[in-house]
């Protein structure tokens, strides 16, 4: 009798909810009768003016009381149980309805809402797909804002650190989660423009050239070749949107920085052509106080910078085929100070010189097929000078110069829910030294020829069960040089799940190397560095997992990588017959990272960011005997153990201001570790904008405050940065609609 009253008293508490919900099923299929895949399906109770909304197309109202949702299967099929009055169907690309549950038919048809794309933005895209990691994050320009380089964008990325000066002119080279800066492998538009194994320059592309980059982060050579230890990433140039458009742009700055650059683009249904020509000069000569000396005050001597920027980029198409032709070239002239221990060594070298990149391509689109025929050039020239030195130890003179063409072909294939992709590259590299004046100390090097090539693989898989969605890859790759050859892999997992709250977890795990730079072969201006040949190439094994959560109110992110490189290049004081500095292969790192991000969106105009990265990076080097070397378990110099940042942006239409706090945590100068730390520092900054359209013109002004604190601080040792600094903006910007 207990256990008959039980089952009563559990079938009289169940069967409200068994009376009102309510089982439906159907199919939802387009106009022509094809079913649609992924439909979100939701119960929604029925408002007050439901007569007026039975069948509704673009609902913009929030479905009420929709807590239960399904998605429809491969085939348009779906099962909701719901109490709900009303049901919602809603896909993108699709009209949205709204049907009355009991009302519903066997079919429920949904008719197409197409996006419109521009014809150049579906290529843009097919071109950033060069370096195609799952985990692949991509960042874009700020447009808003007149200035700046590549780097500018890049640093504002937790992940993403530098020890160079953040002014105009300034060499700028980026280290990726504690790793050092040649193992950050550069692409610009697909093509490894730094694989030789030296760090790259950002500031040798203006933000104003960019799309898009598109950053990969750990061991990922697979997608690149050389120098992608630390990671990739893939600068994606602008493509001109605006049928006609005329642009003019000035900055000035502290420290006698000014800027002029000039824009002319034009794009039709066939073609499109953008040229750009900019300029800066800037004295760079800012006070700084002495570590020794903290309260006196000293300028910054001979630092004065001057850069010419020249770009092009034109497009053809013409039904399956597209043709792209790029021109990127900049000549510069940097004076160089030394650290300021030492500052009469330095104070009249110089190094003046000018990179130029081409590429020429052809595509071929068809149904399923994409295949990318690309010719590019890469060339590069330097020359440092310091013969008017007020030491003539430091006098020498030298001239590099380095180019390389590249033939590359990229087949891509979509076979029955497999992305499969196979590369071919062939790549003779060039590099001459010529001699530095007689009496000088330094041995000479050779000029350098070799042949690289590479073949490398990949493939793709999804699926999709219900609000789970999965994809995986594998990628090969097999690089040779000269008397090397080098097998590096990849494997991805991503795993979205559709709910309130996406959730993505994703992981991967793969190898990478880096050539013996003999671009960076011996330092700038140092006559005590000797060339110790040879060297072996630096190798790495990595795997990183993260987790996502995004929703639209806020998205967050943790992340873990760990690196492991071997046969790690280091520069190591050298005594036989005198002292010397000579590099060997005799380090092995151990790089881990823990990265956490938040973002919040109270209000559709306002965003609040915060970030914080924890990175370990140990040295684990052993002699030539095995035993652990007097670096042994020590921390790699240049290498924050956190970093961090805080801030907030508000942005209008018209106008809008962004307040960030940024804190670096301390840093090893030395290998051994026993020169100490260079301290914590900690840097706030402000940014605004205000624009004024009027008809086709468009005039923005933009004003950007950096280090409000005037904080005095070193992120190399001996090696000022510069005080509170400010740049004001001004571009206008002319567009018309052509017929």
């Amino acid at each position: 009798m207990r256990v008959k009253a039980l089952y009563l008293l559990i079938l009289s508490l169940c069967l409200p909810g068994l009376i009102l919900a309510a089982v439906y099923s159907a199919r939802v299929v387009d106009e022509a009768g094809k079913p649609i895949a992924r439909v979100l399906v939701q119960g929604c109770e029925e408002p007050d003016d439901s007569e007026n909304r039975r069948e509704t197309h673009r609902i913009q109202q929030p479905c009420p009381g929709g807590k239960a949702y399904v998605f429809s299967d491969n085939e348009g099929y779906f099962t909701i149980k719901t109490e709900a009055a009303l049901l919602r169907f809603s896909r993108l690309s699709y009209h949205s309805r709204e049907i009355p549950a009991p009302d519903l038919p066997k079919n429920i048809v949904l008719s197409e809402d197409p996006l419109a794309f521009y014809t150049v933005r579906v290529y843009d895209h097919y071109q950033s797909a060069a370096a195609p990691a799952l985990d692949a994050k991509i960042i874009y320009p700020d447009t808003n804002s007149s200035g700046g380089s590549s780097a500018d964008l890049l640093l504002k990325q937790q992940s993403i650190t530098s020890a160079d000066i953040p002014l105009t002119g300034e060499f700028q080279s980026l280290s990726i989660l504690g790793n050092l800066s040649r193992h950050t492998l550069v692409l610009l538009d697909g093509v490894a423009v730094n694989s030789a194994g030296e760090p790259f320059d950002f500031s040798r592309i203006p933000a104003s050239q960019i799309e898009s980059i598109e950053i990969i982060k750990g061991s990922s050579s697979v997608y690149g070749g050389s120098s992608a230890i630390g990671g990739i990433i893939n600068i994606i140039t602008t493509t001109p949107k605006e049928h006609a458009k005329a642009e003019l742009q000035t900055d000035f700055g502290s420290y006698g920085m000014n800027s002029q650059r000039y824009l002319a683009s034009v794009a039709r249904s066939r073609y499109s052509v953008s040229a750009e020509y900019s300029h800066y000069a800037a004295r760079n000569d800012f006070k700084y106080s002495p570590s020794w000396e903290p309260d006196a005050e000293y300028p910054r001597l001979n630092n004065r910078k001057a850069a010419d920027y020249f770009f092009l980029k034109s497009m053809y198409h013409k039904e399956k085929h597209y043709w792209e032709c790029l021109f990127n070239y900049n000549s510069y002239l940097r004076q160089l100070p030394g650290p300021v221990s030492f500052p009469d060594l330095y104070d009249a070298a110089e190094q003046s010189g000018a990179n130029l990149f081409a590429k020429l391509s052809q595509v071929y689109v068809h149904e399923a097929l994409n295949n990318e025929l690309s010719l590019s050039l890469e060339h590069k020239k330097n020359t440092y000078t310091n013969l008017e030195s007020s030491s003539f130890v430091a006098y020498d003179h030298y001239r590099q110069v380095y180019y390389n063409p590249l033939i590359k072909n990229k087949l891509s294939l979509n076979l029955k829910g497999f992305d499969l992709g196979v590369t071919g590259e062939l790549q003779p590299v060039y590099y001459d030294y010529e001699s530095h004046p007689a009496g000088s100390y330094h041995f000479d090097i050779q000029d350098y020829q070799d042949l690289n090539a590479a073949l490398s693989g990949r493939v793709e898989k999804g699926i999709e069960l219900g609000a789970l969605s999965s994809r995986g890859s594998l990628a090969l790759r097999q690089d040779w040089t000269t008397g090397e050859e080098h097998t590096t892999w990849r494997v991805e997992q991503q795993n979205t799940l559709y709910l309130p709250i996406e959730i993505t977890v994703e992981g991967s795990i793969g190898t990478a190397f880096s050539l013996p730079s003999y671009f960076d072969m011996h330092w700038i201006g140092d006559s005590q560095s000797l060339v110790n040949k040879p060297l072996n190439s630096e190798t790495s094994f990595g795997y990183h997992l993260g987790l996502d959560f995004k929703h639209a109110l806020f998205e967050s992110s943790a992340a873990y990588y760990f690196n492991d490189i071997d046969q790690l290049i280091q520069w190591r004081q050298y005594f036989l017959n005198g002292s010397s500095w000579r590099p060997f292969n005799v380090g092995r790192a151990k790089i881990t990272n823990w990265e956490f991000a938040f973002r919040f969106f109270p209000l559709k105009a306002l965003k609040l960011d915060a970030g914080l990265t924890l990175t370990q990076a140990r040295d684990f080097s052993k002699n030539d005997q095995g035993e652990p070397s007097s670096t042994y378990d020590k921390y790699l110099p240049y290498t924050p153990k956190y970093k961090g940042s805080i801030a907030a942006e508000y942005s209008q239409k018209l106008y809008g201001l962004s307040l960030s706090y940024n804190f670096v945590g301390e840093q090893y100068s030395t290998v051994d570790n026993l020169a100490g730390s260079l301290p914590s520092f900690d840097l706030v900054n402000f940014a605004s904008y205000i624009k004024y359209p009027y008809k086709n013109l468009e005039a923005i002004l933009d004003l950007g405050l950096n280090n409000l604190q005037n904080k005095r601080y070193e992120i190399y040792a001996h090696i000022p940065q510069p005080g509170f600094n400010w740049n004001l903006g001004l571009s206008l910007s002319y567009t018309l609609q052509l017929p």
